[in-house]
């Protein structure tokens, strides 16, 4: 689900991007800045690389655990859905001599998630069905917080943002228990009702 979720996003800002600009090239990439071996990632070079920096629980939305249909007086049990926070960074990875390029590229972006910032059913219909919606907000970082961010993702700043994308749900859909359900016992009506 998160995997889609980040498609969706990165295809829009790519859409969005190559209309403003009036390019066919994708200018969106999702991927890290550097790869397995801490070499600067290919995908990356002169684009909008779009990664996540975090994921997390939103603590205020826990799942209610869902019920099943009663068979057999038996009613299923499901866990409830783990709602999470992705938080992603925009950085635009842009060779030095494109450097006012790569401002203009993050710029385009932000304005971009100012004026969506909501993805649902009706404004993106290609959205996966098992999500509702999806809200971008941005994430402000202490230059503390920002550094070891850095430090972590290869090291050398580029121009970017935080965002956090609230909210996707992982739903298991598995039965984890089953209960009795118990019925109350129907009166019979008296003879006099019946005649």
């Amino acid at each position: 689900m998160i995997d889609r979720a980040l498609s969706l996003v990165a295809s829009r800002l790519n859409q969005q991007l190559r209309t403003r600009f009036d390019i066919t090239d994708d200018l969106v990439a999702l991927t890290g800045l550097t790869d397995s071996e801490g070499k600067p990632a290919a995908g990356a070079r002169n684009r909008l690389a779009v990664f996540v920096t975090n994921i997390a629980e939103e603590p205020a939305a826990r799942g209610i655990a869902g019920r099943t249909g009663v068979v057999a007086g038996r009613m299923g049990i499901n866990p409830g859905p783990v709602y999470l926070n992705v938080y992603l960074m925009l950085a635009s990875n842009f060779d030095s001599e494109n450097y006012a390029e790569s401002l203009k590229v993050l710029a385009q972006a932000i304005q971009f998630f100012q004026a969506t910032p909501v993805f649902d059913h009706s404004n993106a219909p290609e959205m996966d069905r098992r999500i509702e919606q999806l809200t971008m907000e941005i994430n402000n970082l202490d230059p503390d917080t920002a550094s070891q961010l850095w430090g972590t993702h290869g090291g050398r700043y580029v121009p970017s943002i935080h965002y956090k994308m609230r909210m996707i749900a992982i739903q298991s859909g598995d039965t984890t228990r089953e209960e009795f359900v118990i019925r109350r016992p129907q009166a019979e009506p008296s003879p006099a009702a019946a005649s």
